[in-house]
Formats: structure tokens, sequence, C-alpha cells
């Protein structure tokens, strides 16, 4: 059964067959990427295969940062990563409960400190990231919230950075009746 475009079925089948082989939850996942010195269009190309077929991806750095300004600059993609894994967390936990979204935006920002690429300093170089969530669905606003913190539990990009990282999570609820506003800030350690 689909809800939210999530197949549910496909989720309780795998937990069933990981539940009975805990070596099913280690994957692999690979980008296959060459460097191009040749001309000024892209500097770094990437094919990524899923089970259906395969994806090229470009990215250029910013002039800033030597590139051409021709592409998305790689940590575009990597907002991008975190937007994508934190929206899947969050249909998937809605799904999982049955609860149907009617619409989902997430957007991300990071405050990055580039004194590293110069050598100036060794700080951490991304200093915090900002997911802003706006949903509109039925569902009672405090379920919605309780999404937002569950999605971010089981997110898998923000799990794999685990580290100092401030991470603020802004969730508004739109519905016919008001908007609420729920905001968490949270730190891994």
């Amino acid at each position: 059964m689909k809800i939210n475009n999530v197949d549910i079925d496909k989720i309780f089948s795998t937990e069933k067959e990981i539940y009975d082989n805990l070596s099913l939850t280690n994957r692999k996942v690979a980008v296959d990427g060459q460097w191009n010195s040749s001309n000024e269009f892209w500097q770094f190309k990437a094919s990524l295969k899923y089970p259906k077929g395969d994806a090229v991806v470009k990215t250029d750095n910013s002039s800033y940062l030597g590139g051409n300004d021709s592409q998305p600059e790689p940590i575009q993609y990597f907002l991008f990563g975190i937007a994508a894994s934190y929206a899947s967390s969050f249909v998937n936990s809605a799904s999982i409960r049955g609860i149907l979204l009617k619409d989902l935006k997430v957007m991300v920002d990071a405050k990055l400190d580039y004194s590293y690429f110069f050598s100036i300093s060794d700080d951490s170089k991304i200093e915090e990231i900002n997911i802003n969530v706006v949903v509109e669905s039925n569902a009672d606003k405090n379920k919605l919230i309780d999404l937002k913190d569950s999605a971010l539990k089981c997110c898998p990009v923000l799990s794999a950075l685990g580290s100092n990282l401030k991470v603020n999570i802004n969730l508004v609820v739109k519905n016919q009746m008001s908007i609420v506003n729920s905001n968490n800030i949270l730190n891994f350690n």
C-alpha cells in the first residue's frame, strides 16, 4: 500500500528481513566521478547509479574558490542531500503512521566558515544548518511536530554528520485555520 508516494509494505517487509538478518542494515552507496581540467563548463562530473539507471551530475566551484560559477557548487549538492534525506524521513514517518500530507517543502541553508580553505583557521567548517519545513496536512499539529522530531532521529544524512554541529529545524504547519511554528535547536554530540 502506498501513502504519500511511499510503499509502506516494502518498508515493513524490509524491516522484517532486517530483524531476521541484521547484516542487511549495512549498505554500500557509491559515487564515481572525474575532475575536468580542460574547459570552463564544469570542474567535476559524477555518475550516480541506482537500480533502474544512473544520473550524471556536474559541479563547479564558485569563482571565489577558483571555479567558473557554471554549475551548482559541491556544497549545494551536500545541502540537497540533507533536504532530500530529511524530507524522505519526514514523509516515511508520516506514511508509516497513516498521516496523509497535502504538501511538504524543505529548505536547507548552512552557515559556512571558509577560513580553513585559505589555511587561516582549523575551526569547524560548517557552523550551523537550518532546516525549514512547511507542511500542509489535516493531521493534528502535535502529530506533525512529533514527525519533525522523528524525522531528525532517523535521517541518515544528518545522523552521518555526528559532530557538534548545530541543526535548527523550524516547522511551519499550514492548514485552513492557523499557522503553527515549532522550532528546535539541536546539537549532535
